[in-house]
């Protein structure tokens, strides 16, 4: 009996297989395979989505160099931002960015996940936030919005009649504090009008009132104020103030 090849299981075994396994492990361990089959199977069902949230650093970096090439041109959403350390993103930047930028690196991209950003490694996120007008939806988990609220802001709101950006997720590290946005707002600051999906951690309920005034479309908002409201910050919004004509869901805490 002739004992069966790894290169003759049909695709639905691979993709079981593969199941088991991280798509950059997938990469790692079957894009030097030479067959048009597996290159197409990795197209179809790898390339497309990164997330290197529990990926080992030797895979990591073979992705970020050996095989970047493969793979960058085919990539529609990014996840950056290990579970056990906080040094990825910056790692990310030294391989990838160091001469091109991320729209650059991956054309297709419409969506990146940011996770795990210490308060030290704040403009890290720099490269990333450049991107905004070509992305569709971003993520910013367990970072230090409070130090990366000018940038932000900046990114979100200066330029943005061309943006396309529908939702946002922004956790800060500490659920005490958030994004914080202040008086004088920059004169540069325009409404953002393709966002209708915010999910964020704001510092106080003035942050909540200038953020509203700049998402005119805005259909959900989940928030999560960092400060006790008092009276005098209810104050902030009279009957009156109505920013956000399409809001339909509102949650806060």
């Amino acid at each position: 009996m002739t004992p069966t090849r790894f290169t003759d299981l049909p695709n639905e075994l691979v993709l079981i297989i593969w199941m088991h396994l991280t798509h950059a492990e997938t990469i790692r361990s079957f894009s030097l395979i030479k067959s048009q089959r597996y290159n197409r199977l990795l197209q179809s069902y790898c390339y497309k989505t990164i997330d290197f949230y529990t990926t080992t650093l030797s895979t990591f970096q073979l992705c970020c160099t050996r095989f970047l090439d493969q793979f960058r041109f085919n990539v529609q959403i990014l996840k950056l931002g290990h579970q056990d350390s906080f040094s990825q993103i910056r790692l990310f930047s030294h391989y990838c960015l160091s001469s091109s930028s991320l729209h650059d690196i991956f054309p297709q991209l419409h969506t990146i996940v940011l996770r795990n950003v210490h308060d030290s490694d704040a403009n890290d996120v720099l490269p990333y936030l450049s991107t905004i007008p070509y992305l569709d939806q971003l993520t910013l988990h367990k970072c230090p919005l409070d130090k990366i609220s000018l940038l932000l802001c900046e990114h979100l709101f200066s330029n943005s009649a061309q943006h396309r950006l529908k939702s946002c997720t922004m956790s800060h590290c500490d659920t005490k504090d958030g994004l914080f946005l202040g008086e004088p707002l920059p004169s540069s600051y325009r409404s953002h009008h393709s966002l209708i999906y915010l999910k964020i951690h704001v510092r106080n309920l003035a942050t909540l009132k200038y953020l509203l005034m700049f998402l005119p479309n805005l259909t959900t908002l989940d928030v999560e104020v960092g400060t006790r409201v008092i009276k005098e910050a209810q104050e902030l919004f009279p009957t009156s103030f109505n920013p956000c004509c399409n809001l339909t869901k509102l949650v806060m805490k």
